[in-house]
This record gives structure tokens, sequence and C-alpha cells, in this order.
């Protein structure tokens, strides 16, 4: 009768934790990042009584959540490529919305002021022509300068934007270096047993991570996971968060660079090296398209200025005076690297407006 008991003693007991995790399912239904959990029975040694072997019961063997680490590594490849994805969209079609907007854009205008110029070649003496030539001119000045502007507000836009997602890219760190020695300890604690809601909330970081960068997971044996990215940057090692660093370019103070900073303080740029999620597109939109863009606006402004300039010289005004130029000489800028040396001065011309 005892034997009987202990038996279902056994039963009841495992299906009690049994129906406590399904519980636990159904209360976490919602939660951002939970697995469903499954008990996994086992049964308990026979004993050997009256010549043989009687069955003594039912315990668990282990709770096991569902899980694929495959699968898992897919979705958060997929992550950072969509999240990426959508902030280059994103930043694209607003330049490509500033730049073709017939409002506001450089066609409509550079249209306009050709159309001038042919007015007043067509009737040089025409003083209506003349001034509405200048109108023409000061418009597109405007715009090119307007265009600039702009240009110099989504640099500025995207620097605080890379300065917000490094921060939390190393909050996000800092919280799996935690969850990791959690892990750990639990895992330890148990005997080996995983700590499913443990592992489901660093998996849940893991995944915000790859929203702001592309990162490559390394399980450990005693159940930590060390994070890298780039080309192989280490960001949390063990119960260890590196931490990424915004700082200044030094070769152009206007701008962040993103990388790691060295024990005297120097960034070690590794921009051109991250790549996936918001951050990732951040730097890639910067390189591919805003820097482009702003380069093209330069040229046609500096080609412009530079031939119409080199065309009105060779004219004469209404009292028979060589003309001078028509648009005031570009000023090209440049800063020196900080840790350049020497008394050397610098400076720049430009020798081709067309190259």
């Amino acid at each position: 009768m005892s034997d009987l008991l202990n038996v279902g003693s056994t039963a009841l007991l495992s299906l009690q934790q049994a129906i406590a995790t399904t519980g636990h399912n159904i209360a976490n239904v919602n939660t951002q990042g939970y697995s469903r959990q499954r008990v996994n029975f086992d049964t308990l040694p026979a004993q050997f009584q009256g010549g043989s072997y009687i069955g003594s019961g039912v315990t668990i063997d282990s709770v096991e959540r569902s899980y694929d680490q495959f699968l898992t590594a897919d979705v958060r490849t997929r992550t950072a490529s969509q999240s990426g994805l959508q902030t280059f969209y994103e930043l694209s079609n607003r330049l490509d919305g500033l730049l073709a907007d017939p409002a506001v854009g450089l066609a409509p205008v550079l249209e306009n002021f050709f159309g001038a110029v042919q007015d007043v070649a067509n009737n040089p003496g025409s003083l209506p022509e003349r001034q509405v030539l200048l109108g023409e001119a000061q418009v597109l000045a405007d715009r090119f300068h307007y265009l600039d502007s702009n240009f110099r507000n989504i640099d500025a836009e995207l620097n605080g934007r890379i300065k917000a997602a490094t921060g939390d890219i190393n909050a996000l760190a800092r919280g799996i270096a935690d969850l990791n020695k959690q892990v750990v300890q639990a895992t330890a604690r148990a005997g080996g047993q995983p700590p499913n809601d443990l592992l489901d909330a660093r998996d849940q970081l893991l995944n915000e991570l790859a929203q702001k960068i592309g990162v490559a997971t390394f399980a450990q044996s005693d159940g930590a996971i060390n994070v890298a990215i780039g080309n192989g940057q280490p960001l949390v090692v063990g119960f260890t968060a590196e931490q990424l660093h915004a700082g200044a370019d030094p070769y152009d103070s206007t701008r962040l660079i993103v990388g790691a900073a060295s024990p005297s303080g120097n960034i070690t740029d590794l921009s051109r090296f991250l790549s996936g999620g918001e951050l990732g597109a951040l730097l890639d939109f910067r390189e591919q398209q805003l820097d482009p863009a702003r380069n093209q606006l330069g040229l046609v402004a500096t080609g412009l200025a530079a031939t119409f300039n080199e065309q009105h010289r060779l004219g004469l005004d209404l009292n028979g005076q060589p003309g001078g130029d028509f648009f005031l000489p570009l000023e090209a800028t440049f800063s020196a690297h900080p840790g350049n040396s020497g008394l050397s001065s610098l400076n720049v011309a430009i020798g081709d407006a067309t190259a």
C-alpha cells in the first residue's frame, strides 16, 4: 500500500509542476521574448521486490523551452537587416524628396536661370532682361545655399542618431554581460539545468541589440554568450561589456566616428567595419548617399560659377568695358589633423572644377 501511495505522490508532484509550467506559459503569453516551456518527465528507477522489478513512479527530468539556436540566429540576422534597410530607406527617401521636389530642387531654378541668360543673349541691351537675369542668379545662389544647409542639417541629425545608437548598444551590452553572470550562476546552482526565463531575457536583449547593429554570437560551455560586431570586434566577453565610443572625426570635427577607445583616450575608427541595424545604416547612408550628394552639389556649384565667370569675362558691359566675375569665387575650407606637428600652413586651390 505504501508503494502505491509513493507512486501516486510522485505522479501528483510531477503533474503539479507541469500544471504550474502551463500556467506560467499562459501568464506570459504576451510577454515580449518569452519562449513556451515544456516539462519533460522521466521514470524513477524501479525497485527489485519479490523476484521482479517494480516501478516506483515518475519524476521531472527537465523544464525545456521551445528554442532553436539556428532559427534564433537567423532571426537576429534578419532583424539587423530589416532595421538597417528601414533606416536607410527613410533617410534616402528624405534626400530624394529634397533634390527631386520641384519647389525646392535645383533643376527648376537652373532652367529659369539659363532661360534668363538666353533672353539677355537675344536682347543684350535690355535693362529689364538684365535685371531678370540678376534676380534669377540670386535665386539660384540661394537654392544652392538652401540645399547645402539641408545637407548640413541631415549630417548633424546623423551625428545625434549615431551617438544615441552607440549609447543604446553600450547599455544593451552591459545588460547582456549582467545576464551572462546570472545565467552562469543559476545554471551552477541548478546542477546544470538551464534558467529558461533568464535565457529568454538575454535573447530579448540580443534581439534588441540586432536592431541597432549586426551581431555574431558564440555560446560558451558555462552558459555565457560572447557577442562580436563588425569584423569580429568583441562587444561582450563573458561578464565584461566593451564600450563603443562616438567621437569627433580627427579629419572632420563636424562629424562623428564610432570606434573603440584606447587607454590613452584615442578612438580607433571602426565605422567602415560596422554593418547592419540602425547604426550600420546611418554610417552607410552618410558614406553612400549623403556625401556623394554633397560632393555633387559642390561640383555643380563650382563648375557653374567657374565656367560662367570665364565666359562672362570674355564679354563687354554696356559701357564697353570687359566683364568681370558674375558669381563670387567659391572658397574652399580645410582642417588639419589635430595630431599634426610642425609649422606648415595649408591652402586649397580649385584647378579644374569639372574634374
